[in-house]
């Protein structure tokens, strides 16, 4: 179990400390005390005993209740986050982690990273001794949406380019019954919109089955009766793309 937020930054904003009440419940000493914390009023109490005096004139105290709770951080999708501006990993994406802090205290987790990002979670911990479980959801950042949808329009107007019924490596193609006459002529009508969601493995992202459109137009003559049309038609495409996020944060990425 990590201590790397046993220090001061993790309690916050701590203010407005007042004793409440003392209360023997025959074990241990109970002490009730109220507080703002980050502006927020709060209650907790500490668990302790007598243990001994000291210079035969003070009363000298000890936690029976550890005042050190436990983080358990759980950060979907990546494994990297941070805590008050510490930056932690788990073991992997998905798998939970556990830290020590200080109760009370409040920890503030996000993710932001070059692609990814999250939203801020503010994590309370009032009470002594206690498990405290959060997730950290991370997700694609419009950065990152933004720099694939430039590359996924500049893929297609690559294929566009092609002068084939079939370009090569693309999403789409048109199949004709009769002689092609001179070259066919893409263009892409509708360019898909992407969205970026997490895949199934570790550092993998997915752009899932997005919908465009592309329009071809081809002269062909008919192998009945010799006669010459001009074919101009809508296709309908999706791409399925696989992303691929290094560990320094570089993009690998795999058109499906």
């Amino acid at each position: 179990m990590s201590e790397q937020l046993l220090h001061r930054d993790a309690l916050g904003d701590l203010s407005d400390i007042e004793l409440v009440e003392v209360i023997d419940d025959g074990r241990d000493t109970v002490v009730r005390y109220a507080f703002k914390l980050n502006g927020v009023p709060g209650e907790s109490h500490f668990r302790v005993t007598h243990d001994g005096m000291r210079l035969g004139l003070f009363n000298t105290w000890r936690f029976t209740v550890s005042p050190v709770s436990v983080l358990e951080v759980t950060p979907k999708n990546d494994a990297r986050f941070s805590a008050n501006g510490i930056r932690l990993s788990s073991t992997g994406p998905d798998a939970a982690g556990t830290w020590q802090v200080l109760s009370p205290g409040v920890v503030t987790l996000e993710h932001r990273t070059a692609y990814l990002t999250s939203d801020t979670v503010d994590v309370r911990v009032t009470e002594p001794g206690t498990l405290v479980p959060v997730a950290v959801e991370v997700r694609a950042s419009d950065r990152f949406v933004a720099e694939v949808q430039s590359e996924v329009d500049s893929y297609l107007e690559k294929c566009a380019e092609q002068t084939v019924l079939f370009p090569t490596g693309c999403p789409f193609g048109y199949t004709v019954s009769n002689r092609v006459e001179g070259t066919p002529a893409w263009s892409i009508s509708e360019f898909p919109v992407v969205t970026i969601v997490p895949g199934d493995e570790p550092g993998e992202w997915l752009v899932p089955n997005a919908a465009g459109t592309a329009r071809i137009e081809v002269r062909v003559r008919s192998l009945f009766d010799g006669s010459v049309s001009t074919i101009d038609e809508a296709v309908d495409f999706s791409l399925l793309w696989s992303i691929t996020i290094q560990s320094d944060d570089s993009v690998h990425i795999d058109p499906d």
